[in-house]
């Protein structure tokens, strides 16, 4: 449902938030290790300048040293460029997941599944860079004895670290073409989205003919009926004209009855005789009911009842 994608998009919302947040400290670990490594350098400088001062038996320690000095900074270039291809290529998914979330109702789990992995990677990344960190420490722990061979270990050290740098661009090139696919797939869902529309669209109109049929046909119903009621009233004023020609009747004043306003009151006489409240709707006056009965168009032979039910609606409506 429609709810429940919202849901999932608040859900895959807050776990970006919290990839961002990972990521955040995974930078800042970094700046740390990149701090550290400056220290390293000048710690090595420092060790450069006292083993200048040495005999020359220790030249070859010092050219080591100057090695070692350019194989860290450019680990450490490498450092800063990997971070921020990484932060480049984390804020692009970031982007491509909060603008498609609603247009992927069913990859979500091949999304978590994604994250998930991506998590790992960051776990892997944090591990080796701990790691890192413990080597350098032990380096600078020991750097005062067998400085030689300290030296040697590093540079082998730091040249299985670069060959790790290249499994690791070949691991990024990978998710770049998990990317792609991802892109693809989200192509696919939104050229699915315009068929559902055009679709949609196409039933809109048909409904809105088919309202258009019932439209017309309630008119002509309509027309109908009006046309009928016309030629009820025309005749019911020709039979009322007709019976107050053949059976005329005085009002106290000398004005003459119809038959109609004649069996209306009998009516009424009779609905108050016949009424089990005889005592309270005797009195109830009944002037000017036959006028509303009429402007009602109650057919004559529905007036005793309307007539009774008039009676006893209450006080309210009398």
């Amino acid at each position: 449902s429609t709810w429940g994608l919202k849901e999932e998009g608040e859900r895959l919302k807050e776990n970006v938030s919290l990839l961002e947040a990972n990521v955040t400290e995974n930078k800042r670990r970094l700046a740390e290790e990149v701090s550290k490594s400056q220290q390293l350098t000048s710690q090595l400088e420092v060790q450069q300048a006292l083993l200048s001062q040495q005999s020359e038996e220790k030249t070859d320690q010092s050219q080591s040293l100057e090695k070692l000095k350019g194989l860290i900074e450019e680990r450490d270039r490498k450092i800063l460029d990997y971070t921020w291809e990484f932060d480049k290529l984390q804020e692009w998914i970031r982007n491509a997941i909060i603008s498609k979330v609603e247009a992927l109702k069913t990859n979500d789990q091949r999304l978590e599944e994604e994250l998930r992995l991506l998590k790992i990677e960051k776990e892997s990344l944090i591990a080796k860079l701990a790691s890192k960190q413990q080597e350098f420490e032990e380096f600078q722990e020991k750097a005062s004895k067998e400085q030689a061979l300290e030296i040697s270990r590093r540079i082998e050290l730091l040249s299985n670290q670069a060959s790790q740098m290249e499994v690791n661009l070949q691991h990024e090139a990978k998710l770049e073409e998990k990317i792609r696919e991802k892109e693809a797939i989200i192509a696919q869902i939104e050229e699915n989205a315009k068929k559902s529309k055009a679709e949609s669209d196409e039933k809109i109109v048909q409904l809105n003919s088919e309202i258009k049929i019932l439209k017309a046909k309630i008119q002509e119903q309509t027309a109908l009926i009006a046309e009928l009621q016309e030629n009820q009233d025309k005749s019911f004023q020709k039979q009322q004209t007709a019976t107050a020609m053949a059976f005329p009747a005085l009002l106290p004043g000398g004005k003459r009855l119809s038959p109609y306003e004649e069996f209306f009151l009998l009516s009424i006489q009779c609905a108050k005789l016949n009424s089990p409240k005889m005592e309270e709707v005797i009195m109830i006056p009944t002037d000017g009911w036959y006028d509303k009965v009429v402007r009602a168009k109650v057919p004559f032979n529905q007036w005793y009842l309307w007539i009774f039910n008039k009676l006893h609606e209450g006080k309210s409506s009398r």
